[in-house]
């Protein structure tokens, strides 16, 4: 049985969509803090009303998503005992009925070659700098705007300090006089 979401207003975006289902969650809970959004909570109520329901996506589309999925979080130990990302990807032009879209090509870890790595590692960097630009974009809001008139010391970026410390050992050789120290 296949339905469409019930949503009085035609489908715009995603996003749209599921701020309504959050908004109608609120609506019917006058009591809860409508600052907070518990997911696991929103989820169950907006299906078993009826308030949202997702057209099907072809076997097609599911198994792309999974392969996607499965490739990403696939983890290895190497040779120097490091648990590391197994495959790498980069985005490809891809013709679809759509049109032209970008789709992940993955290579494994050893037998990228240096030009995907590079290009798989710069993408990923790229990431890494869009959620540290937003974190500081909610950072200084968060400073100017919140409620408690709280100002938040500012962030330290640089996180070379981060990665020295994670890579310290964990574990250390017993000292013959650890009593002397």
């Amino acid at each position: 049985m296949t339905s469409n979401p019930i949503i009085p207003f035609p489908r715009k975006t995603k996003a749209s969509e599921l701020q309504y289902v959050i908004d109608q969650y609120h609506k019917a809970h006058p009591d809860e803090d409508p600052d907070e959004v518990a997911p696991h909570l929103v989820a169950p109520w907006a299906i078993s009303r009826g308030i949202w329901d997702r057209e099907p996506v072809s076997p097609e589309v599911q198994l792309r998503r999974d392969l996607s999925r499965h490739l990403r979080t696939e983890y290895f130990v190497d040779p120097q005992g490091r648990e590391v990302r197994k495959n790498h990807a980069i985005m490809i032009p891809t013709q679809t009925q759509d049109g032209e879209k970008l789709r992940p090509l993955y290579k494994e870890l050893f037998h990228a070659g240096p030009e995907h790595m590079r290009a798989s590692l710069q993408l990923r960097r790229r990431g890494v700098v869009r959620d540290v630009m937003q974190m500081e974009l909610d950072f200084l809001s968060y400073n100017d705007n919140n409620v408690y008139s709280a100002k938040l010391d500012k962030m330290d970026y640089d996180i070379n300090k981060d990665l020295d410390e994670l890579n310290m050992p964990t574990t250390y050789p017993d000292g013959e006089d650890d009593d002397d120290v």
